[in-house]
């Protein structure tokens, strides 16, 4: 399946200004942390990682809830995000105040993360 999601990027701006390190706890995975401190806490790039678990809960056919945000996790170098044993391969694209990413199911959890 493909999970396609709009993030605006000024409400996620919001959010860091106002919980900070309590929003990035609650919604992002250590791993994914990391990458945005190396990213200077860029609100694109939060909003891309954001999008893209959007993406990948609506390539499950589930949505959020059943699987919440900490269950799925987004790798870079190669893109790609992890989410109960299965692969999704990621498009991230920023335009204006939007990000967008595109999930697709490639396949069971056999693959190679470098």
């Amino acid at each position: 399946m493909i999970g396609i999601d709009l993030v605006y990027i000024p409400r996620i701006t919001r959010l860091m200004t106002r919980y900070g390190e309590r929003f990035l706890k609650r919604w992002f995975t250590g791993g994914e942390i990391d990458y945005i401190v190396s990213k200077a806490y860029s609100p694109k790039t939060v909003a891309g990682i954001f999008a893209s678990k959007e993406a990948v809960a609506k390539a499950r056919g589930t949505g959020i809830g059943e699987v919440g945000f900490r269950d799925i996790e987004v790798f870079h170098n190669p893109l790609h995000a992890r989410s109960c044993g299965e692969i999704y391969q990621l498009s991230i694209s920023h335009d204006g105040d939007y990000a967008v990413a595109v999930a697709l199911h490639i396949k069971e959890e056999t693959y190679e993360h470098r």
